[in-house]
């Protein structure tokens, strides 16, 4: 298994922003996470990534806890993640901002891993790699464009190849297509399939129906901070409880 969750709870002062959510994450799987907005999604994410301590339960990584560990920590385990607004470096070269994530790799820290010693075989590879990451989510010939000058899908593919350089073993995705067209959905649609079958595993929250379905191998929902139903994309998209939480119940 690659992540556990167990009675996972979340309070903020008196509200209950997760509560008692257990879940499990197999590896080589794309696990999606929905729900009405403000049912507690992101705040999970936070607690499986470091930024918030739950209040209560367990969070087990490939066989370990990771209960106490700040983000830099749950990095270092192989957990990468990406945000709804894109965060980039953006007066720096796209390729540059991909030189950044791999940072947490090298001894001498980040500002060797922007500027590195001119004609060193860790430099060269390290671009290499960098140049191949690019290629992977199809920004290779934006490679000397300032952050700031891409369009937003291209942007939140830039945000995934700093994520993947990281070199996770499990990739967190919070509203990956926030913003997209549907074009630019349908590309991300196939690049998230590309780094599933690269062999990382994909947790995601999404509000986008069509790429929840076109992609999850399983969605878990949360409503108020409770799990309320887990399955298939086929046995979510008829399950009534879902429904409910979504459209609300129709009287009579």
């Amino acid at each position: 298994m690659m992540l556990q969750l167990e009675k996972l709870t979340k309070y903020f002062g008196g509200l209950a922003a997760v509560k008692d959510v257990d879940m499990e994450i197999r590896e080589g799987e794309v696990l999606s996470l929905i729900g009405p907005n403000g049912a507690g999604k992101t705040t999970l994410f936070n607690c499986v990534t470091g930024i918030y301590p739950p209040t209560s339960g367990q969070i087990i990584f490939q066989g370990e806890s990771l209960l106490g560990l700040k983000p830099h920590d749950v990095a270092a385990r192989g957990i990468a993640r990406t945000f709804q607004l894109t965060r980039l470096f953006r007066r720096l070269t796209v390729l540059e901002n991909v030189l950044i994530g791999q940072h947490r790799h090298l001894r001498s820290g980040l500002r060797e891993a922007i500027f590195g010693r001119k004609g060193g075989k860790q430099e060269t590879a390290r671009h290499q790699e960098a140049l191949h990451l690019l290629e992977f989510v199809n920004l290779a010939a934006k490679k000397d464009v300032l952050a700031e000058n891409l369009a937003l899908g291209e942007q939140k593919h830039l945000q995934l190849a700093i994520a993947l350089a990281t070199k996770p073993a499990l990739l967190l995705l919070d509203e990956p297509a926030g913003g997209l067209n549907p074009r630019e959905t349908e590309e991300l649609i196939e690049l998230i399939a590309k780094v599933r079958d690269s062999g990382i595993t994909v947790f995601l929250i999404e509000h986008d129906m069509r790429l929840v379905m076109d992609i999850s191998d399983r969605i878990v929902v949360l409503n108020y901070g409770q799990k309320i139903a887990e399955g298939s994309p086929e046995e979510i998209s008829r399950n009534p409880e879902v429904i409910e939480a979504y459209l609300g119940r129709r009287e009579g």
